[in-house]
């Protein structure tokens, strides 16, 4: 009579010709240590080994595991407080795609000399005029309040300076007047302005992308920690600073500005010109602003030709004649007293600038914004 195949609906694994159901729980953990390729595993379920070699290697695979779900844990918690890594991968990418950088060029001379002197007559034709009394008062601050590698050794380079005795009537005679009469004149910006040297005064010729350009259409005047200067290709500072009210720069650099949209990202464009071309679609003609660099190198670049006007200094910012430069970007504001670059008259000056730019990849922009702040 043949067996039914219908008998046996299980395979089983037999170990030295015992079925493993047969087994009672230790002897199945036994087996398994024994056919573990897990290092220590063999030696705990070897059980001819003494009890204490067996214990002392389940104590170390106990401390091993532990070890681990440890180091486990504190690369989970690193990966959960900072779950982006970044990687740099450099990439080149054309120069016409980047704004060209904003570059403002200050005179260290804050005050010119024809000015002071100008003012000091005023003063000594009209001892009495408060508007005359309270300038000079101001411009003698502007003088003194230039920090400089001198004034910490009290040493004089014969810079000029507002007469003592003039100062002297002066503080006499301010103490005899009202104060909101003596600060009611000329505000103290609108001084700074009218005694510095101007950008048209300064910067004389000026080539751009390789063409003579007129340096008013390109350069217009700044107020900085450096004292009034000349920048290039810069953000309004009525947009950079959200002043809506403010009259100081010109409505059609705003205007042009503000088509753009700062705070997206088409200032660096796009390999297909889809920004371009929807601005082009919008507008019917391409940005003015930033002004881009259409190939690299210094003939296609930013050339000017400075004049110091060295005999008309009278204070100073450094201790030094000539010009203080900076680069920076187009939407930052200038810290030239800190940052900027010495020129020296009468010399060839090349800044040299290489852009690095670092961008967020597409795989994390669907990442919670909580996460990152994390």
């Amino acid at each position: 009579m043949q067996p039914s195949n219908k008998a046996h609906q299980f395979d089983f694994k037999v170990t030295d010709g015992v079925l493993l159901k047969d087994l009672n729980l230790w002897e199945q953990t036994s087996q398994y240590c024994m056919d573990s390729s897990l290092h220590g595993f063999r030696f705990i379920g070897q059980p001819k080994r003494h009890f204490v070699e067996r214990l002392l290697w389940f104590i170390a695979v106990i401390i091993s595991i532990s070890s681990a779900t440890i180091l486990i844990l504190q690369v989970w918690d690193k990966y959960r407080l900072t779950p982006v890594i970044t990687v740099f991968q450099a990439t080149d990418t054309r120069i016409n795609r980047l704004p060209f950088p904003a570059i403002t060029i200050c005179n260290t001379n804050n005050v010119q000399k024809s000015k002071a002197e100008e003012y000091e007559r005023r003063l000594i034709s009209n001892p009495t005029d408060a508007q005359s009394n309270s300038n000079l008062y101001r411009l003698n601050h502007i003088c003194q309040s230039s920090p400089s590698f001198k004034d910490s050794f009290n040493f004089s380079l014969d810079r000029g300076a507002v007469r003592e005795d003039l100062i002297d009537q002066i503080i006499k005679f301010r103490a005899t007047q009202n104060f909101s009469l003596w600060t009611n004149h000329l505000s103290f910006a609108d001084l700074l302005r009218d005694v510095a040297n101007k950008c048209d005064e300064m910067i004389l010729l000026c080539m751009w992308g390789g063409e003579v350009r007129k340096c008013s259409e390109l350069f217009y005047e700044i107020e900085t920690d450096f004292g009034y200067c000349c920048v290039f290709n810069m953000v309004p500072m009525s947009l950079l600073l959200n002043l809506k009210n403010d009259s100081r720069d010109d409505k059609v650099r705003i205007e042009e500005w503000e088509s753009l949209q700062l705070d997206t990202d088409n200032i660096i464009l796009d390999e297909e010109g889809v920004f371009e071309h929807e601005y082009r679609h919008k507008f019917g003609t391409l940005p003015k602003f930033p002004q881009r660099q259409r190939r690299p190198g210094k003939t296609t670049g930013l050339s000017v030709l400075l004049n110091p006007d060295d005999e008309s200094y009278f204070c100073t910012s450094t201790d030094s004649v000539g010009f203080m430069a900076l680069a920076h970007l187009p939407f930052d504001f200038p810290n030239v007293g800190d940052k900027g670059v010495p020129i020296k008259p009468n010399t060839e000056t090349y800044l040299k600038i290489e852009p690095d730019i670092v961008r967020a990849g597409s795989e994390i922009q669907g990442f919670p914004l909580v996460r990152l702040k994390k």
